[in-house]
């Protein structure tokens, strides 16, 4: 990763072709790095000691609280000041002034960040800039690692003025605490978007004497059906997942495979998932899950 240096005078006594100018008075030492999230680093870094007194918002505050989770944001670098600050945007930062009470402010990654209850009150807010299925994955990451809850955040919808807030509050309904990856998140939205029931999260399976022996990504228990995203994942694990899949199979539990690819034309898996609920319903004899 650049070194970054924080004066422009330890800049000047380094050969020009070795120095970069991320912000006045920020330099880096070295070339970008090819690594997304070691050039996110760099960049929110940077933007930190370009304004001394902000901390990361929105996106970029989500991807610093869960970095295992979140991929690292685009650009600008998204920092919050207090509402008194002179400092404005600029190229590479956009700045938001707004009022911070001192219990929403943290630590992660060695940086100060929104902490995680009003980060996701702010990307839920932001669902016009971000996309909403970006948002709801966002907040599901947070979730799903204990660092809020859909209460808190609902609350603190409540109380805010933002704009974006009246959809806010009604997003909040659509995130998820069981959501263990982005993809699952977007294909539960898939799902819902197409006008089908809301499928359960880490649906569990259950053997004839009741005991849980594996469960899947999203499913309909009454419909004996569940969906597994399989993912990037190496030929090894891959062929283990499909096998698990055929083991649940036997069992009764009908499992679709999703991969990446059959998420990149969404309104056909969308027809391929209903038909097969439809398929399920009449071997079972039961009416189709209302949305």
């Amino acid at each position: 990763m650049s070194e970054l240096l924080a004066s422009t005078r330890t800049a000047r006594v380094r050969p020009r072709s070795q120095v970069r100018r991320l912000h006045r008075g920020v330099w880096a030492e070295g070339e970008e790095s090819p690594d997304a999230e070691l050039a996110a680093v760099a960049a929110a870094g940077a933007a930190l000691l370009a304004v001394p007194t902000g901390w990361l918002v929105d996106d970029w505050a989500a991807w610093a609280l869960a970095p295992d989770r979140i991929g690292p944001p685009r650009l600008p670098v998204r920092v919050g000041v207090s509402q008194e600050s002179a400092v404005e945007s600029r190229r590479g930062l956009t700045v938001r002034h707004s009022d911070f009470l001192p219990h929403e402010l943290v630590i992660a990654r060695g940086m100060p960040v929104s902490a995680a209850t009003r980060t996701a009150v702010d990307v839920l807010c932001d669902w016009r800039r971000l996309g909403r299925p970006r948002a709801i994955e966002l907040v599901d990451a947070l979730l799903n690692l204990g660092l809020t809850t859909q209460d808190d955040i609902a609350a603190g919808l409540a109380a805010s003025h933002q704009r974006g807030v009246v959809r806010a509050r009604l997003l909040v309904e659509e995130t998820e605490p069981l959501a263990e990856s982005g993809q699952e998140t977007r294909l539960r939205l898939l799902v819902v978007d197409h006008g089908m029931a809301r499928p359960v999260a880490q649906l569990l399976v259950r053997d004839d004497d009741d005991a849980i022996i594996a469960r899947c990504d999203l499913g309909w228990e009454a419909l004996d059906f569940g969906l597994e995203y399989l993912g990037e994942v190496h030929k090894e694990q891959l062929a283990g997942d499909w096998g698990r899949q055929f083991d649940l199979n036997a069992r009764g539990l009908f499992v679709m495979g999703i991969t990446a690819e059959h998420m990149r034309t969404p309104h056909a898996l969308a027809g391929k998932i209903r038909a097969q609920m439809l398929r399920q319903a009449r071997l079972l004899g039961v009416p189709l899950p209302k949305p």
